[in-house]
């Protein structure tokens, strides 16, 4: 795997170095990340390094790690503001990705929702501004919206930027979520499952598992993308004292940011039915 950023390559060596570490496997290589599996003192881990401009990824993470109730993610072995730089345990298991995959839909929820659960429960409080997850949703629908358009593209983001209005009125707490929950984030391990890997914001607790709802359904048909998104908002929603059609509702701003996020991509009219079936789903909230 090449890297998109030579210059975080580069920085992860010179962070291995200086800690220790053995770099063993590119995980991730992005433009404002990478990361490694690496051996280190304190036995197997992962490392990221941010971009220098992405400084609130590192600090976030940190933060996060330190505040997680034990056993409901890895161990923060070392962090360096510096180098934007953060190493943590290996966690070996099974993602709940690969567990649903393998026909396991039911007990993947049960875990997904389990670590949910414990989440919303701890209340996390991180001393420092962090980004709000509806700010950063409507700034993304009005990127959508600067790009020539439809009237169908244009009606759908108008319905959309509505909705996202309603959540926003509608939200009566706002919390520290892990900002990236679906079920390739949490590992099945020995000990149970554990999340990993958070992008923090602060939201209505509602948006946690708004990723989880949509995985694995883009290119279902219509029919079954219906029974598997309700099915699975009955499941997940009550981690987080949630109704199902609040969940759905995130759910959808979330599956618009996508479906627009590409400057003059093509949106197949499948595209268009599953929004507005999601539409139709959360209106009843």
């Amino acid at each position: 795997m090449g890297s998109a950023n030579p210059k975080l390559e580069r920085k992860a060596a010179q962070v291995a170095k200086r800690w220790g570490l053995t770099l063993e496997q590119q995980l991730v290589a992005e433009k404002n990340r990478i990361a490694f599996k690496v051996s280190s003192p304190w036995g197997p881990a992962a490392l990221k390094v941010y971009r220098d401009l992405n400084a609130a990824g590192e600090r976030s993470a940190a933060s996060f790690y330190r505040k997680l109730p034990k056993g409901l993610g890895p161990t923060l072995y070392k962090t360096s503001p510096l180098n934007r730089a953060i190493l943590v345990e290996w966690l070996d298991g099974p993602n709940l990705g690969e567990l649903r995959a393998s026909g396991q839909e039911d007990e993947a929820n049960v875990y997904l929702a389990q670590v949910t659960r414990a989440l919303y429960r701890a209340k996390i409080q991180i001393p420092f501004r962090y980004l709000r997850l509806a700010k950063t949703m409507e700034q993304k629908l009005k990127v959508a919206s600067s790009v020539t358009i439809t009237d169908e593209f244009a009606k759908a983001l108008d319905q959309v930027a509505n909705l996202l209005n309603e959540l926003n009125n509608t939200t009566q707490t706002e919390q520290v979520i892990h900002g990236d929950l679906h079920y390739e984030n949490v590992i099945l391990t020995s000990e149970g499952p554990k999340l990993f890997d958070p992008k923090v914001y602060r939201a209505d607790p509602a948006a946690e598992l708004s990723k989880g709802l949509l995985a694995g359904h883009a290119d279902r048909p219509i029919e079954e993308f219906s029974d598997r998104i309700t099915k699975r908002a009955d499941a997940l929603a009550p981690a987080t004292d949630s109704q199902p059609e609040r969940l759905i509702g995130w759910s959808t701003v979330l599956y618009a940011t996508r479906l627009f996020k590409a400057k003059h991509k093509v949106v197949h009219q499948s595209d268009f039915e599953k929004l507005d079936l999601l539409l139709k789903l959360s209106a009843t909230m």
